[in-house]
């Protein structure tokens, strides 16, 4: 049920034009509720069609044919048009309104109007597109699809295909929008000067190129210098050019997916990648995380980073603080119970929850520690780093005993016994002061 308050009123509330003249300013299409003699009323359409173009749909028959009232409407709303009497589709001033919104409104203009070059000209000027709608001969016509591709690059789709190979007419179209070197004949997708031109509007465009031109240094580094993305659409022999890779990895990190082993293991571009993106380190070779002073380096300069170090638990002790520090920042807490749902992270986990238990009590947005939300296998590693010697959790009451010389306290046994199955005892333990010694 709509929740226009002019729609629950009462008939004579909806012919009272004070009430409905206020609804419609409100909301245009409060229109629609008012009675059929202020659907005509010309103030009242008029202020609903200025807040809301398509309130022009419940205007009476005689207002939607009234050239005030329809072009208030288009200017407010691009698809509005579609309401106006068909009198008015031939109507120049209304339809060049309508296409300066949307280009597609040449579509509903008369026929007459389609095969005027003057008018057309005019349109697509105002937007490129509406060459859409053109007639067949006016999308052959050069000075029309200049000043279409002018405006909008990406008309040069709806030009007459042998338009396609026209140099002047490409050249204007790519360097509007160098996605158009798509729509460009086969031998100016190969010419140099063409695709220079697109690329260094759109780096994308390196896409449409021909492959030979796609493995020119000049041409790839001028696309990845506009745009990263482009090292993709790249020959995989540049993959492996550092000065076109560390260009492309500066404006988008993620790319250093497609550089070669050998990049993807050197230090100047991937710190130039993880810097630019965290999802970079997704990419970075194999031989480099696993080594421990770029880990170290890495995990200091951004904690989240330990997820992806491969070097042996045994050389993590540097890299525990860092990401710790990291963890506990408010808005990283994500990260953690990211992790604590990655089987993958079992280990680290512990490793971090015993240098630092308080991280297992972090909480997430609904107030669940981490340890809580663990999946099985990080909970168990978890838990067992917050035991004492890693096998006796202590009972949370009070000591048994405690003096100057030792102290005496509950604690659950766990142990793993044979093949592995966890049994739980209960013990006490007795703690000396004089020397490191438990007794059970």
């Amino acid at each position: 049920m709509p929740s226009n308050p002019l729609h629950r009123a009462p008939p004579k509330s909806r012919n009272n034009k004070e009430i409905v003249l206020a609804a419609v300013k409100d909301n245009g299409k409060s229109l629609q509720y008012a009675s059929d003699d202020l659907q005509g009323d010309k103030v009242i359409v008029l202020t609903a069609v200025e807040q809301n173009g398509d309130a022009l749909k419940y205007a009476s028959k005689e207002l939607q044919g009234n050239k005030e009232i329809v072009l208030a409407a288009v200017k407010q709303r691009r698809n509005a048009l579609k309401y106006a009497s068909k009198e008015l589709l031939g109507v120049k001033e209304v339809i060049l309104t309508a296409v300066k919104k949307n280009g597609d409104a040449l579509k509903c203009a008369w026929e007459e109007l389609q095969v005027d070059k003057e008018f057309v000209l005019a349109a697509v000027k105002q937007n490129g597109n509406a060459l859409k709608y053109a007639s067949k001969e006016l999308q052959g016509d050069k000075k029309i699809i200049l000043a279409a591709v002018k405006q909008n690059g990406d008309a040069l789709k709806y030009a007459s295909e042998k338009l396609w190979g026209n140099k002047e007419v490409v050249l204007n179209a790519v360097g509007q929008n160098g996605d158009a070197l798509k729509y460009a004949s086969k031998e100016l997708q190969g010419d140099k000067e063409f695709v220079l031109a697109a690329v260094k509007q759109n780096g994308d465009a390196l896409k449409y190129a021909s492959k030979e031109l796609q493995g020119n240094k000049e041409i790839a580094f001028a696309a990845v210098k506009q745009n990263g993305d482009a090292l993709g659409c790249a020959s995989k022999e540049l993959w492996a050019n550092k000065e076109v890779v560390l260009t492309a990895v500066k404006r988008n990190g993620e790319v250093l997916q497609y550089a070669s082993e050998r990049l993807r293991g050197d230090k100047e571009i991937v710190w130039t990648a993880v810097k630019q993106s965290h999802q970079a380190m997704k990419s970075v070779s194999g031989v480099l995380k696993s080594n421990k002073d770029f880990g170290v380096d890495m995990v200091k300069e951004n904690g989240c980073w330990f997820e992806y170090v491969t070097v042996a638990p045994d050389d993590w002790k540097d890299m525990l603080e860092p990401t710790i520090n990291h963890l506990k920042e408010e808005e990283h807490h994500y990260t953690l119970h990211t992790w604590v749902n990655d089987k993958g992270m079992a280990e680290k986990l512990q490793h971090l929850v015993e240098f630092d238990s308080s991280i297992a009590y972090i909480t997430n947005a609904d107030g669940k520690t981490a340890i809580d939300v663990a999946i099985p296998s990080c909970k168990k590693k978890m838990e067992e780093a917050l035991r004492l010697f890693g096998k006796y959790k202590v009972d949370d009451g009070a000591w048994e005993h405690i003096s100057l010389t030792a102290c005496v306290l509950k604690v659950m046994h766990f142990d793993n016994g044979n093949a592995g199955k966890l049994t739980t005892v209960p013990m006490v333990l007795k703690c000396m002061s004089t020397f490191q010694q438990v007794s059970c």
